[in-house]
């Protein structure tokens, strides 16, 4: 569906706003107090058409890597489907109840979630973050949610406002009332403060937050209290903000949460046949190819919205796919450069003309090397520009003075770089200023005399800057999450890539300094070494630690990141395939957690009790039901565990469980009487299964413990990733894993 005319398009938004505004019209003409009627209607239709039109023309337009030419949003765009996520709680939370070993409850680690279409969850809620991998869509989400505001094709009527959060923090201090009212004003809204106060409260607005990851984190919480507290005055209006996943922190806890899902092979097929646009033989090709059995990991990027531009891109170019995620990106970023040298020769500025393909990506290594390291995704032109110079200087027959040229052919020619409002720029996506920082430390891997500020690092040394090459200072970001893709791109570009994973390795073994954090770690390694099961050591060592950290709600991360490891390694966790022992600690654990649970929802209701005195009722209900749920949880586990340790021939153990069993509380019990049984269960299984400890880990070994985790499960990705590395020292990092 291609955009309307532009009068015609003017006319829709117009007709829009007119419907948004039309139930408040005397009251906007109170708030504003303009002469006469005749000139209130004159300045409303002339600021409405200003506005509608600044819409449609910033964001009714998208240039895909690869494409020549701009194409209409409408015509590219592949709608999404959304994860709703109807609880964020996992495994031992108090609302999972029934039978956790049932099939319709999987295992722990597990949530039960919706998947819907994207108009869907716009109409359910009315404050969401919606999280996403890189190039998954977020911003171009946003952007096609504006045009459907303006096109009058959302459910509600209301008035899209965009906000880029890292552009709108750096463009200094400000709130968004400010900027929502500078937005009316130069479209000639006159006096637009009350008037969209207002509108505010009414909810007229859709507030579109792109890219909370993006801040910086030093200003994260700032923009985060700014959201909140817009939120709770302007209640009535719609706010929807995007985040990466891997980087967001339940800052918003009054917003819902949902999450883009991958492509599913219909939306793929959609996106291919659109980017290939009439050329539908080679879209065909491209689909049947990248739907056989031999291309699996590569169809798994497919799901990317980003990373499918950069297989088409890469099929265009060869017929054929490359390896692995760090070769599509070269093969793809070469054709890109290519293509346009081989279409636009005539066009071209003389001097970037010069420059070969290798030259052209070592530029934009330099400028990505320089800016990624120190969080800087945005660059004023002034800056961008200097960045070529000091490129260009070190080679013949270029001068300083031809780098804003250079800067307008690689904006004009294939876009690696974007222009933003107020001559600012950035990398087109994220993704490729991760993928040039990666190539800049492929290339300098081992060359001693790099120096670290390059990195934007300064290592001191009795007063002397110490020499490190490119892999030495990559492990220094280990922990840092920003860091992750790089990780994964290094090691899939390098050959061989055992000096990286010995760094990372050597790294993830000093994460650890707490005794209490160790003694947890031995702990675990000691009931991995025990274990009869048929897996990897290092995957049983990680369901262990699952088993440990889950009895406090905080320590949700670092479970799920010892889940996900499990998993990585090899560990099923649905009940029908865990084995035996691990299935008898497993249910232990649950029913050992679900107890304390038990006396902690007793307090809670009377809590609730005391404070709600007016819904004396209801809290003895929720207390009654909620007792309910967890002693039927309770005995399941002990059910499954009782099971579990017969079948094992543990006779003591399955005599003991049986005996706890039938002293069991009953429903009514007081909340110490729930407390004494649970620490019957947890002396049995301290003494016949060395399981049940307490560690009492402090935050900061909490943090350390998901610091690990997450440095492991990094470690198995680059593994993962088609990843070029000695055998004996592949077998040797993934057999020492979690392993002190």
């Amino acid at each position: 569906m291609q955009l309307l005319s532009d009068e015609s398009h003017n006319q829709v938004a117009v007709g829009m706003l007119r419907d948004v505004f039309r139930s408040d019209w005397k009251t906007v003409n109170e708030l504003l107090n303009w002469k006469t009627d005749s000139a209130r209607e004159y300045d409303f239709s002339h600021a409405s058409k200003n506005y509608g039109k600044k819409i449609l023309d910033q964001f009714g337009w998208i240039k895909c890597l690869g494409l020549t030419r701009i194409l209409p949003l409408t015509k590219l765009y592949t709608p999404l489907k959304i994860l709703h996520k109807i609880t964020v709680y996992h495994s031992f939370g108090l609302e999972e109840t029934g039978n956790s070993f049932a099939k319709d409850h999987p295992g722990f680690g597990e949530t039960r979630q919706e998947r819907i279409e994207e108009a869907e969850i716009i109409s359910r809620h009315q404050h969401l973050v919606l999280l996403g991998q890189p190039g998954a869509g977020k911003t171009t989400f946003l952007k096609n949610l504006c045009l459907q505001a303006v096109q009058d094709r959302l459910e509600t009527k209301r008035l899209p406002v965009f906000i880029d959060l890292k552009g709108f923090y750096e463009a200094g201090p400000k709130t968004m009332l400010d900027f929502i009212c500078r937005e009316l004003q130069v479209c000639s809204f006159p006096d637009p403060q009350p008037f969209i106060i207002h509108l505010l409260k009414k909810g007229r607005f859709l507030l579109l937050l792109d890219g909370l990851n993006e801040v910086e984190p030093k200003h994260q919480a700032q923009i985060q209290k700014q959201i909140l507290d817009f939120a709770a005055e302007y209640e009535q209006t719609q706010i929807i903000v995007t985040c990466a996943t891997a980087d967001y922190n339940s800052a918003l806890p009054r917003f819902s949460l949902a999450e883009i899902l991958d492509f599913e092979d219909q939306q793929i097929e959609s996106f291919v046949q659109k980017w290939f646009e009439e050329n539908t033989i080679a879209a065909q090709s491209c689909l049947e190819k990248l739907f056989r059995p031999q291309n699996k990991a590569i169809k798994e990027l497919a799901g990317n919205p980003l990373s499918l531009s950069l297989l088409c891109l890469a099929f265009d170019e060869t017929a054929d796919f490359p390896g692995n995620r760090a070769e599509l990106f070269k093969h793809a970023i070469e054709a890109l450069l290519r293509k346009w040298d081989g279409t636009q020769a005539e066009a071209r500025d003389e001097v970037y003309r010069q420059l070969s393909v290798k030259r052209k990506q070592d530029l934009f290594c330099q400028i990505a090397v320089q800016t990624f390291p120190r969080n800087k995704y945005y660059f004023k032109q002034k800056e961008l520009i200097e960045y070529i110079a000091r490129f260009l200087q070190n080679l013949p027959n270029t001068a300083l003075d031809d780098s804003e040229a250079v800067l307008k052919a690689i904006e004009t020619q294939h876009s690696v770089f974007i222009k933003q409002p107020n001559d600012v720029y950035s990398f087109a996506h994220l993704t490729l200023q991760e993928f040039f920082t990666a190539q800049y430390i492929v290339d300098n891997a081992h060359v001693a005399a790099l120096r670290s500020q390059k990195l934007g690092l300064v290592a001191q040394n009795d007063g002397e800057e110490v020499v490190e090459n490119t892999l030495d200072i990559l492990a220094s970001f280990l922990e840092d999450k920003k860091w992750h893709e790089v990780f994964l791109l290094v090691a899939g570009m390098l050959t061989p890539a055992d000096d990286l994973l010995r760094a990372v390795k050597k790294k993830a073994d000093g994460i650890i300094s707490g005794d209490k954090s160790k003694k947890l770690l031995a702990w675990a390694v000691k009931k991995a070494a025990a274990s009869k099961a048929d897996y990897k050591p290092a995957a049983i060592r990680a369901f262990y630690l699952a088993l440990a950290l889950d009895r406090d709600r905080d320590r949700d991360r670092a479970f799920d990141r010892s889940l996900v490891l499990a998993r990585d390694l090899g560990l099923d966790l649905d009940a029908q395939n865990v084995e035996l022992d691990l299935a008898l600690d497993r249910a232990l654990a649950l029913a050992l957690a679900r107890t304390f649970a038990r006396a902690l929802a007793l307090a809670l209701a009377l809590a609730l009790t005391r404070d709600l005195d007016r819904d004396r009722d209801h809290a003895i209900g929720l207390a009654r039901d909620l007792s309910h749920d967890l002693d039927l949880a309770i005995d399941c586990a002990l059910d499954s565990a009782c099971d579990c340790a017969d079948k094992l021939k543990l006779s003591v153990l399955a005599k003991t469980l049986t005996n706890l069993k039938e002293t069991l509380p009953r429903q009514n019990a007081r909340q110490q009487r729930w407390f004494e049984f649970a620490q019957e269960l947890q002396k049995a299984m301290i003494i016949q299964r060395d399981l049940g400890y307490e560690f009492n880990l402090s935050n900061d070994e909490l943090d350390d413990i998901e610091d690990y985790l997450y440095v492991n499960k990094l470690i198995v990705e680059c593994l993962k990733a088609d990843c070029y590395i000695d055998r004996d020292l592949r077998e040797k990092i993934l057999e020492k894993l979690l392993e002190l």
